[in-house]
């Protein structure tokens, strides 16, 4: 490459190939993009505008420098690109190397083959300085043309070299051109990259004027100012041409001496600047909504929020902080922290300092102290506190720090309720981990939370073995089922339950176990889980059996020891007493015993020896007993032990023979055994009674022999006595419900049957004696009999189930009624229903009613409003109906907005009637629904019962049939059921089934109605209609079966059949009749078609596989497909525009917001309803409504359309009002398409019948 100077050596430059000095020399951003996205080639004046070297340039894939809200258009526009399609005017952001942001305009080339991109870029930044270089630069032309006046050969080659640098320059101005035109408006130079765009072919039209060259309408226009221009006059005007913008600037050429000899023109396409401008514009007004919804949010946040300045003075703050700090806003804008809240001023300060220095933010700090709305009342703030910097210009990062950003929330209440939180917990804990049973919870799911530590001290379990489901593991494998099952079915219906299972201890063994445990809810009844305690009992059952044995064995001996009384045979001895002086008993000698003496006592050959030399360290109580009864001759009975003989006995002594003689007869058994039971007994019971009391079970013991009732605390709690009252037979009956007690009695008399094996296990209620309060018990229990059959004994436990029965009751009522209103629902009405069908049956005089009722507008209301405020309408809606109702009467919600009302027995009509009225009357006042005042009807179908009717389901059916009469009649009205209503819903059914038959079987037709030039009269395009032959009926309206269709779903198909076969056959006749501009095709878009999933691929598949182009096609939607499509409605029709379709706003006026959806969406065309132009002939009525759309479309260039056109006077007041096109009967009917063959070949002009 050459380094000189172009514009100082033009023949050198002239030399250079054209793309070497372009691309070297440009002023312009030239560089090379490869597919791949990366930059091959940069021009120096790329590197020089942008700051970077070629290195760092070519290092980087071209996206890294573009801004990032400009990543996807950049990136769509280089897939565009690399397809083949050349960029022109692409605009993006981009950054220099100081950070800053440049705007760009491109142009770019593709080379394919070569996989590269040639792009000129241009710096819109300096678009200014351009101009005033273009404007230095004709000034020195003028000059150089004025040196060379005097010799005409060297002026041609001054001309011809001026020409050169004109076209060398204007060749490649972004969206410009260039013109010279002589005195007579002859063109004497046109070159720039608009020159296509604007129509014209510079080498073509040299030498021609603008006469002959430009459109009149536009020499109009811009002769005045080239005729300007030749007299010196310089001017700017802007020039509507080719539906573009251009800013046109005259100014006049001079020679050297001064003279006028040419005009010169500068045209820019300032098309996307305007288009800038107004986006800009817009763009203030949403940021002004943005900042005022911004303000308003930071005003009611429920935090306090506050900008504090670098004196740590309040600039802004808002209503939440000034209320915590106990002043106004107005108070505290300019005052410090020590001014307003001297308490924590210096804590505040020394966290704030800090951060004004160092400009790190200061997150999370909890503060304390008290403020002047609250004082001598601590509180507690967590603060957040933020640098606030100013940045530069160039949006780079933030430098000087400015202010503090503070956020504070008061968290005083949460700190107590974590406080107590925690101490409840670690209570809960001490206790679990401390009590004599193994503590447990689950969560909601069944998962095991927490186990106490007794649990892993007895399993010897970890808490990563035991929690969750792991705890199942210590259960023995033969229980293991039946102890899931229990669980999963008990956490499922949230009941309380009991088992018993054998759980492995650390040792390996396996010990009995009683798990007790109960569901537990928030206070605002939300489930959480389940709090249990599980008890070894192996050691209760162990004893028990031991006792039991006991029992046998002391019975067994019992009867031996009668025999052996009986026979002499029971330990027997007569001994005599032997005293001191003073008559004290010192000792005894055995006069005689009997064999069982020696067995029991263990003494051998004990006869004349005394008690001291057998057994020297015998108890003085046996000495001393004994000769009380030698001393005063009664008789004792005793039981007793001896340390001394290791045993127990049970004695009886008498003294015998003559008053006064010192010898006692003693009868005894030795009784250890009986005694050792009685204690292990007694242990058993205490530890049975800890056990029972965990379990929160009550006991009774009665007593069948004495009567006596024997009841424990919890039992005495669960009939509503205090741990200290007395327990009675008599009080148990006194405490059951009057309704028990008979049936109670009855159960208890079978359990003391010995037939029945005499258990007792028995569901009552009680009537607290004491409290009142009502409650329901389960008791169970065993009778013991003695050998004859005769009760002795009754014995068992009783437990609370109130709450269970609680639940049972719920769940039966919930499944007979509607969980958000509380009304009954639909299996309540239909059994009432059936009752009252039952009747009729049985008596000729009764009478009664059904009404259906759906709520008017309620979707409207539910997606305005929003769910919740549509569940809380429809319970007060479901109050107000009960208060219109008699006692007998139901009211049901089958679901939805749907309810059923059954009035029964009925004199006649008129009490129907009246309710009705009573129930529109009822509705006429607004609900006040969380502020919001919703106004709302219900529609009502009356099906009267008689005895025709034999299943529930049809009066329903009937019902709701009138129902919709009433609702396509006006809805808030009633409508009573006839059998007409069901012929007409069976022909609609039937219709339906014929439609859908229709599309299978293809029966419609397209019919084509011409779209006329209202200023030609010419045929510009035709509207697709459908038309459906029945084959047994004939032709049916689509006014009859396009609702139908919208309803069932089925225009969707249709829809698409519609649309594929109305732009092949306008693709043929394209083919067949060639004209310029093409014929094009409206086709109706529904709403359900719209929303379909796939409907933009189905549109290009449809135009792919028919060969029309997408500008041939006008999709016509209505308001209505937009509302209900809001979401997705304008991404959908910017995906159609990028398509080249032609977007037609139908049905205008006749629906919501028509303005908005104007101004929002990218509509060509909007068409005025048939309905505006009916009336708008020799009366004149809705002309200025029409004349008002007609002006709206123009001021946003949109094109109008009207429907409908019947006479003569409608089309020339549409004329008048400057409308374009139109469509009617004054032009032609919908014609088949042979019909419209014949039409276009004969002649594409109308003439207005």
């Amino acid at each position: 490459m050459t380094s000189e100077n172009p514009v100082a050596s033009p023949v050198n430059g002239l030399v250079l190939s054209e793309e070497a000095f372009f691309f070297e020399r440009s002023l312009d951003l030239l560089c090379v993009i490869g597919l791949d996205g990366y930059f091959k080639r940069i021009n120096p004046a790329f590197t020089q505008t942008l700051g970077y070297s070629e290195a760092e340039l070519l290092a980087s894939p071209f996206l890294d420098f573009v801004h990032p809200d400009d990543h996807f258009a950049t990136l769509a526009e280089m897939e565009k690109v690399k397809t083949g399609i050349p960029t022109l005017n692409f605009e993006n952001r981009y950054r220099t190397k100081s950070g800053c942001y440049r705007w760009l305009g491109w142009t770019a080339s593709p080379q394919i083959v070569r996989g590269l991109m040639y792009c000129v870029a241009r710096d819109m930044t300096q678009q200014k300085e351009a101009e005033a270089a273009l404007q230095r630069a004709n000034q020195e032309l003028e000059q150089r043309v004025a040196e060379r006046t005097a010799q005409l050969e060297q002026a041609n080659a001054v001309l011809a070299e001026r020409e050169a640098l004109y076209r060398t320059l204007t060749q490649h101005i972004p969206n410009g051109a260039v013109q010279l035109f002589d005195h007579d408006l002859r063109f004497l130079l046109i070159e720039g990259s608009e020159i296509k765009q604007l129509g014209l072919d510079g080498a073509a039209v040299v030498g021609q004027t603008i006469w002959e060259v430009l459109p009149p309408e536009t020499c109009e226009q811009i002769e005045p100012m080239y005729r300007a221009a030749l007299v010196g006059q310089i001017s700017v005007q802007e020039v509507l041409y080719s539906n573009q913008v251009y800013e046109v600037h005259t100014l006049p050429v001079r020679n050297e001496q001064g003279e006028i000899f040419a005009g010169m023109v500068l045209i820019q396409n300032v098309m996307r600047r305007k288009q800038a401008e107004a986006e800009l514009q817009e763009s203030k007004a949403t940021l002004q909504r943005q900042l005022a919804e911004i303000e308003s949010i930071y005003q009611s946040v429920p935090i306090g929020l506050s900008v504090l300045d670098t004196n740590l003075r309040f600039v802004r703050i808002n209503q939440r902080l000034a209320q915590i700090n106990g002043f106004s806003v107005e108070e505290h804008i300019g005052r410090t922290f020590r001014e307003l809240l001297p308490n924590i001023a210096d804590t505040a300060e020394e966290l704030l300092r800090p951060i004004l220095e160092t400009g790190e933010p200061l997150l999370n700090v909890e503060i304390r102290g008290e403020t002047p709305a609250q004082p001598g009342l601590e509180r507690v703030w967590l603060e957040s506190f933020l640098p606030l910097k100013d940045g530069d210009a160039c949006g780079g990062q933030s430098q000087r720090i400015i202010g503090i950003n503070t956020v504070c929330q008061e968290i005083t209440e949460q700190i107590q309720i974590d406080e107590a939180l925690r101490q409840s917990e670690e209570r809960f804990r001490t206790m679990a981990d401390n009590a004599p049973v193994m503590v447990w919870v689950t969560d909601a799911t069944g998962y095991c939370t927490y186990l106490s530590q007794s649990w892993y001290e007895f399993t010897g379990q970890t808490e990563a073995t035991g929690l969750g489901f792991g705890w199942l593991n210590a259960v023995h494998p033969e229980d293991f089922a039946f102890a899931q099952e229990t669980f999963i079915s008990a956490n499922t219906h949230q009941k309380a339950f009991r088992l018993e299972y054998r759980l492995r201890r650390k040792d390996g063994e396996y010990r009995w176990a009683i798990d007790a445990a109960s569901p537990w809810f928030k206070a605002d009844g939300q489930y959480k889980g389940y709090i249990g305690s599980v008890f070894d009992i192996s050691d209760v059952y162990n004893e028990l059996r031991l006792r039991k044995q006991a029992e046998q064995a002391l019975r067994r001996s019992e009867e031996r020891y009668r025999t052996l009384f009986e026979t002499m045979e029971d330990g027997f001895c007569v001994i005599e007493m032997l005293f001191d002086t003073n008559n004290t008993p010192i000792d005894y000698r055995f006069l005689e015993i009997n064999p069982a003496f020696e067995q029991q006592t263990g003494l051998q050959q004990a006869e004349g020896k005394t008690l001291r030399q057998l057994v020297p360290n015998m108890e003085e109580f046996w000495f001393q007993t004994y000769g009380r009864v030698a001393l005063t001759g009664e008789p004792v009975r005793f039981e007793n032990g001896s340390e001394a003989m290791n045993r127990w006995f049970e004695v009886y002594a008498f003294r015998i023979e003559q008053p006064e003689s010192q010898k006692v007869a003693v009868l005894f058994k030795d009784i250890s055994l009986r005694k050792q039971s009685e204690k292990a007994l007694q242990e058993n019971e205490d530890r049975l009674r800890m056990a029972i009391a965990s379990a929160q079970l009550g006991t009774w013991d009665w007593n069948l022999v004495t009567g006596e009732l024997k009841w424990d605390t919890g039992c005495k709690a669960m009939f509503g006595l205090s741990p200290d009252a007395k327990s009675s037979i008599e009080t148990f009956f006194e405490g059951l419900h009057p309704d028990d007690c008979d049936r109670l009695q009855e159960i208890i008399q079978e359990a003391l049957n010995p037939a029945s094996g005499g258990s007792h296990d028995a569901e009552y209620r009680t009537i607290g004696i004491q409290d009142k309060v009502e409650r329901w018990l389960r008791a169970k229990g065993q009778a013991y009999f003695d050998a004859n059959g005769k009760p002795l004994r009754f014995i068992g436990t009783v437990l609370n189930i109130t709450d269970q029965k609680q639940t049972e009751a719920q769940l039966i009522h919930d499944v007979f009624h509607d969980s958000l209103t509380g009304l009954p629902n639909r299996a309540l009405f239909v059994e009432r229903l059936e009752q009252a069908l039952a009747l009729t049956k049985h008596h000729s005089d009764y009478r009664f009613a059904v009404l259906f009722l759906d709520v008017d507008r309620f979707k409207v209301i539910n997606d305005s409003l929003g769910h919740i405020i549509g569940d809380q309408l429809l319970t007060a809606l479901a109050r107000r109906l009960e208060r219109c109702l008699r006692a007998g009467d139901t009211v049901a919600r089958l679901g939805g907005d749907e309810f059923t009302i059954l009035l029964d027995n009925i004199k006649d009509l008129t009490d129907v009637i009246n309710v009705a009225d009573r129930i529109n009357v009822a509705l006429t006042g607004a609900f006040n629904i969380a502020g919001n005042e919703v106004i709302t009807t219900v529609s009502i179908g009356i099906a009267l019962g008689t005895s025709t009717y034999n299943l529930s389901e049809e009066l329903i059916r009937d019902a709701d049939i009138a129902m919709y009469r009433a609702k396509s009649l006006g809805k808030a009205r009633y409508e009573i059921f006839d059998f007409s209503m069901y012929t007409q819903a069976a022909q609609l059914l039937q219709l339906e089934m014929d439609l859908r038959r229709a599309v299978e079987r293809q029966e419609f037709q397209v019919y084509y109605q011409p779209i006329v030039s209202l200023e030609t009269y010419k045929i510009i395009g035709f509207e697709a209609l459908i038309r459906w032959q029945h084959p047994e009926h004939g032709f049916i309206s689509p006014e009859r079966f396009i609702p139908l269709a919208e309803e069932t779903g089925l225009i969707v198909p249709i829809g698409y059949w519609v649309l594929c076969e109305a732009c092949r056959q306008m693709r043929g006749w394209q083919l067949k009749f060639p004209i310029n501009p093409p014929l094009t095709i409206s086709v109706n878009i529904s709403s359900k078609q719209f929303s379909h999933p796939n409907f933009i691929e189905k549109i290009r598949q449809i135009l792919l596989n028919s060969g029309l182009e997408g500008s041939s096609l006008n999709l016509e939607i209505t308001e209505t497909v937009l509302m209900e499509n809001s979401d997705s409605a304008t991404a959908r029709l910017l995906e159609l525009q990028q398509m080249d379709i032609q977007l037609h706003l139908d049905d205008f006026g006749t629906g919501y917001s028509s303005l908005s959806y104007l101004h929002h969406f990218p509509f060509s065309a909007l068409k005025i309803d048939r309905s505006f132009v009916i009336n708008i002939g020799a009366n004149g009525e809705n002309l200025e409504i029409v004349q008002a759309i007609i002006s709206l479309a123009h001021s946003l260039n949109i094109d109008v359309i009207a429907e409908g056109i019947e006479t003569r006077e409608q089309l020339t007041q549409l004329k008048i009002k400057k409308c374009k096109h139109a469509q009617g009967y004054i032009f032609s009917q919908p014609l088949d398409r042979n019909s419209v063959d014949t039409l276009i070949a004969s002649s594409l002009y109308f003439q207005p019948n």
